[in-house]
């Protein structure tokens, strides 16, 4: 069996498991390395004659296309030689199946055609006509035919040897491989993987948190900005280490305070008052409940507050101004300080039934949003505690919107949900978690979901929530867990073979794809200073 051409992302070779464990077969690779120079001068010849066939073809839709098409990949290869400094290499790869019956070998070959070309491998089976392919098969390194183009990095990824770690350049730590202590670091965003979330599972003392405090520690120091639902204050301390924002627990974001990002959203020549007080007025109308019958009348004393604060239409009015000249200085807004409040607006209303109304979710369900902002608004590490919030999906949901869209397609963002299975017990909430995995990879994010109730998370609404977290997570880590758990998980995934019943406190199956590793978590000497833990914390 020849192998004609390759899927664009491919990891050490990962077809080869597909292969039944009792065929007898061998492998052959022939790399051929490439003129840089000739191949540069080739690609240009390519792009000019692909412009100029485009010109001068007709109006075929097709054609077009295939032309567009060529170009593009030609000027994709240019760049990673020039820019990447990438080498071109040729390669064959050839598959030698052994069986006794004729029959059973050519079943067996055309099965693992049938699974190569459901990976996009494109295979050919050869026959007694193929001489090339009985002489590659010689010992004699006898070769002048190659048919697929690689770069370097390609071609590193297929070197004929399977590994049970996984290794991204760019990664993060994620653990050490249980058999031959190798680290494996991944990198949950990059664009080979389907998506960058992650299932955590594992009964209660396995070590799943001191793992996600590991991820959180090393995700820190590598910039990324990252939200953790907590609903057991398990987080609150390392937050603080790590000079984070809790949200809740004393802390406070003024719903109506202007930010630069607000401005920065606008379209077109929308008007940044209106559009604020348009969302203040939702807000307050979804959140806290006021009847749809005071949307004019909130809009217009809203107005009347902004107003009261020399802030009105004319977007220089909240830009700080220099003392001696008065002159309006860039992209500096007006300290938190200096904006009105939800206590403001409560004052200027003089309807006592929808004034008693606000007040009374100010000290509840909204207090977080009632006074001025004492929050570092660009921190890469905020902890929301979810109990300050009576688990109020709409109140947590409107956080999580307000501090994710604040950066939209800037900076990669991980929300953490710790302990998904109690969320459960609150259908809407459990509702809005599972709606954020439709637009996360838009928006340049990942979720983490941990729990430990594995039975009642699968049993609740008949799974329908779990399952579709599970179905939209490239990544799983599995920790030590009941029987019983594990055979809701093996219902969706396939552990036959993972053993998962002889884990110890620390160990985990890593779960990609179809590849999984057994991995230890460890702390470094630093880590588990940050953690006030000793090393024995996970094992």
């Amino acid at each position: 069996m020849h192998i004609l051409s390759l899927p664009e992302y491919i990891f050490f070779l990962d077809f080869i498991k597909d292969i039944d464990k009792n065929l007898n077969y061998d492998m052959s690779f022939y790399i051929k390395k490439l003129d840089t120079y000739k191949i540069l001068n080739d690609i240009r010849y390519t792009i000019g004659l692909s412009q100029s066939e485009r010109q001068t073809s007709s109006n075929n839709q097709n054609n077009t296309d295939i032309l567009d098409k060529s170009t593009k990949e030609a000027k994709e290869l240019r760049r990673k030689i020039q820019i990447e400094n990438q080498e071109i290499f040729n390669l064959n790869i050839i598959i030698t199946f052994y069986s006794e019956n004729l029959d059973t070998l050519y079943k067996v070959v055309s099965r693992y055609k049938a699974k190569l070309y459901s990976k996009n491998f494109i295979s050919e089976i050869t026959n007694f006509r193929h001489l090339e392919y009985y002489l590659f098969n010689l010992p004699l390194n006898n070769n002048n035919e190659y048919s697929i183009f690689l770069t370097g990095n390609a071609l590193s990824n297929l070197f004929p040897y399977i590994s049970n770690n996984f290794i991204d350049i760019n990664g993060v730590l994620i653990g050490y491989t249980k058999e031959d202590n190798k680290i494996c670091m991944l990198d949950i965003f990059s664009k080979k993987y389907e998506n960058s979330n992650m299932c955590i599972f594992g009964s209660s003392g396995s070590g799943k948190s001191y793992f996600i405090k590991l991820n959180i520690i090393r995700n820190y120091f590598k910039n990324l900005r990252q939200i953790v639902l907590d609903i057991e204050k398990e987080y609150l301390y390392l937050c603080k280490e790590l000079d984070g924002q809790i949200i809740g627990n004393g802390n406070y974001f003024n719903i109506l305070q202007i930010t630069l990002q607000d401005i920065n959203n606008l379209e077109n020549d929308e008007n940044y008052l209106s559009k604020k007080i348009n969302e203040i007025v939702k807000f307050l109308i979804e959140i806290c409940l006021i009847e749809s019958k005071y949307e004019k009348y909130l809009r217009r004393k809203l107005q009347d507050v902004y107003f009261s604060f020399g802030i009105t239409g004319d977007i220089n009015t909240i830009f700080k101004k220099e003392e001696n000249n008065k002159i309006y200085l860039d992209n500096v807004i007006m300290s938190s300080k200096e904006f009105p409040t939800l206590n403001d607006l409560v004052n200027k209303i003089d309807d006592s039934e929808l004034k008693t109304s606000i007040k009374s979710k100010m000290n509840n369900d909204i207090k977080f949003f009632a006074n001025k902002t004492n929050i570092l608004l660009d921190s890469n590490l905020y902890v929301i505690d979810t109990n300050y919030f009576n688990n109020n999906s709409k109140v947590i949901s409107y956080i999580l919107d307000n501090i994710l869209n604040r950066y939209l397609n800037t900076n990669n963002t991980i929300i953490y949900i710790d302990e998904v299975w109690k969320y459960a017990q609150n259908k809407e909430l459990l509702l809005s978690i599972s709606n954020m995995y439709k637009t996360i990879r838009k928006r340049n994010a990942s979720i983490v979901t941990i729990t430990q109730d594995i039975n009642d998370f699968f049993t609740y609404s008949d799974g329908i929530y779990a399952k579709s977290i599970l179905n939209n997570s490239a990544f799983k880590l599995i920790f030590k867990t009941t029987y019983k758990d594990i055979e809701n998980l093996d219902k969706f995934m396939d552990l036959k073979d993972c053993n998962l019943d002889i884990l110890q406190k620390g160990e985990a199956i890593l779960v990609i794809s179809n590849n999984k590793a057994p991995i230890v978590i460890r702390a470094n000497e630093y880590e588990r200073m940050l953690l006030n833990e000793n090393d024995n914390s996970a094992q």
